[in-house]
Parts: structure tokens; C-alpha cells; sequence
């Protein structure tokens, strides 16, 4: 899948890996991550907030995998070791297509 960035987005370089506490059953085919509790990813973008991205991020698991998923598979992902899931996604993944 390609990655749509807005002005005003934040991209990391070099993110740090963070665990999945809640398993994502995504779409490997169409742009998605699947994420089992344990695994670790790097966020390498966030949705923008109003746009059809928001509340799903874009990165890569230590698996070797890269895509959307949900920022909920995270949990509070700024408490480490925290297994309640806080942030909220909506209910449709983002568009996997490229912008033109």
C-alpha cells in the first residue's frame, strides 16, 4: 500500500518498536497489517486527525510486515505495559490507494 501524507503530518525516521495488546486481523492483501498480542511495530505514520486516516497508523512489524492498522492494537501506547485499549479507530480502514 502507498502512504498519503498532509501538510502538518508527523513522520518518524526511525521509530522505536512498540507491543501490540489487542490482535488486528487485518488484510495483508490489501494494504493491512495482522497483529497477534506480543508483536512489536514502528509507527512510521499517524492519520491525520479529519481525514479518513484518523485513528489508524502506518508501520512495520518486526515480522517483517508493513501497513495500516488500528492505533487500538496498540493500546495506551504511551504507558508502556498498559493492556487496556484507549485509543479509538474508526469503523473503515483507510483507502489503501495511491493519491494522485
Amino acid at each position: 500500500g502507498y502512504l498519503r501524507l498532509h501538510v502538518g503530518d508527523q513522520v518518524t525516521p526511525d521509530p522505536a518498536l512498540v507491543p501490540v495488546v489487542v490482535a488486528y486481523d487485518g488484510d495483508v492483501a490489501c494494504g493491512y497489517l495482522r497483529l497477534h498480542v506480543g508483536d512489536q511495530v514502528r509507527i512510521r505514520h499517524e492519520g491525520g486527525r479529519g481525514t479518513d486516516e484518523e485513528g489508524w497508523l502506518f508501520g512495520s512489524s518486526s515480522g517483517g510486515g508493513r501497513g495500516w492498522f488500528p492505533a487500538s492494537a496498540l493500546g495506551d501506547r504511551r504507558s508502556a505495559g498498559t493492556a487496556a485499549a484507549t485509543a479509538s479507530a474508526r469503523a473503515d480502514p483507510p483507502s489503501t490507494t495511491a493519491a494522485a
